[in-house]
């Protein structure tokens, strides 16, 4: 009678893919307002980061008491970005206006600029979660942390550009592929980033106690 009991591997697998459809689901709304995608994206890492750790939490009451706890920090935190975010990319998209060389420097700045900025994005949510650091010493471990970690760096990167990348190069099935985001690609892929910042944040406390 194993295929019916609850903790049967296949229950197992299914809670956790319903667990991760709900969750994508409330980062999505919650994100809505734009204002509040910091809040969410902490919020949702709250969420995956124990799941990676192998602990088993309750979906919508984890989700929204980080929500509540870290909105003020994640919020100034996501504006922070969003602003130096929009002035990289008038930036980059203004280089070519610029004739000679100082087209190519402001377009090889920005660029630069723009990977550095969006290293720091991906460290941001989960290291404030973590070390509850403020604003500034949140995005300094978020790029010290970045470059110490750069394997882990490009495959975080990899995981989060990913749809975009399928989006682009797979442009016939996009259509198809688009509701699989939508429904649970988010929180997939945050579960994702989050075994390598589990592990990240491990080796960086081990190293901080010696």
């Amino acid at each position: 009678m194993q295929k019916f009991k609850i903790d049967n591997p296949f229950f197992s697998l299914m809670g956790r893919i319903g667990d991760l459809v709900i969750l994508n689901i409330l980062w999505i709304v919650c994100c809505l307002p734009v204002i509040t995608a910091g809040a969410a994206s902490t919020a949702m890492f709250s969420v995956v980061m124990k799941i990676s750790a192998g602990d088993d939490p309750v979906i919508t009451g984890t989700f929204f008491k980080s929500f509540r706890d870290n909105f003020k920090q994640s919020t100034w935190t996501f504006l922070l970005f969003l602003v130096s975010g929009a002035f990289l990319l008038v930036d980059f998209l203004a280089a070519p206006n610029f004739p000679g060389i100082a087209g190519q420097l402001l377009l090889i700045g920005s660029v630069s600029f723009g990977v550095l900025w969006f290293w720091a994005l991906l460290y941001s949510f989960p290291v404030l979660l973590t070390f509850h650091a403020g604003i500034r010493e949140t995005i300094q471990k978020s790029l010290l942390m970045s470059f110490q970690n750069l394997p882990s760096t490009l495959a975080v990167s990899f995981l989060v550009l990913l749809p975009i990348i399928t989006l682009f190069v797979f442009t016939d099935i996009a259509v198809y592929l688009l509701p699989f985001f939508l429904v649970i690609g988010s929180s997939c892929i945050a579960l994702g980033t989050a075994w390598f910042f589990n592990r990240i944040f491990t080796i960086n406390s081990q190293g901080d106690s010696l």
